[in-house]
Order: C-alpha cells, then sequence, then structure tokens
C-alpha cells in the first residue's frame, strides 16, 4: 500500500505541475495570437491605404493630363483666332512681346 500511495501521489503531484504549467503557458499563446491578429489587421489597413494612395495619384494624373489638354486646345484656339482676326501689325507686336 506505501508503494500505490506513494505512485498515487506522484500522479496526483504531476498532474497538479501540469495543469499548473498549462494555466501559465496559455496566456502567452493567446497573447501570442492576439498580436499575429493584430499585425494582419495592421498588414490589411496598410495596403488598402497604399491602394487609396495609389487610386488617388493615378487618378490625379489623369486629371493633370485632361488640364494640359484642355490648356493646349485654349492655346491652339487663341493662337488660330489671334492668326486670323488679329492685323498684321498687331501679330508682330505680340511676337515681339
Amino acid at each position: 500500500m506505501d508503494m500505490l500511495t506513494t505512485h498515487l501521489l506522484s500522479f496526483l503531484v504531476g498532474l497538479v505541475a501540469g495543469a499548473g504549467v498549462l494555466y501559465w503557458l496559455l496566456p502567452a499563446r493567446r497573447q501570442g495570437s492576439q498580436l499575429i491578429r493584430e499585425r494582419d489587421e495592421a498588414r490589411n489597413a496598410l495596403n488598402h491605404y497604399r491602394d487609396q494612395v495609389d487610386r488617388h495619384f493615378l487618378e490625379t494624373a489623369d486629371l493633370v493630363n485632361d488640364l494640359t489638354q484642355s490648356y493646349r486646345a485654349v492655346h491652339q484656339h487663341l493662337s488660330q483666332g489671334a492668326h486670323g482676326l488679329c492685323s498684321e501689325a498687331g501679330r508682330r507686336k505680340a511676337a515681339a512681346k
């Protein structure tokens, strides 16, 4: 009976020690998974932000190109109007400036 008691006490001590170690390690594991989840959320937010920046600058480039084309069209219109409507002396004065 003495041997049985020793084995039973050893088993119980091992069980309590195992439960204590498991209880001690689980918060670290939860913290690790929480950090991984936060990292993934931060990556997703960064990728979303980068996509927004890309779209913004692509649209800005398109708008600037449209503005440049409009400026060219206005300049060409004014040039043709000046050539057709101004006198030769007026064109010479404008060219001199």
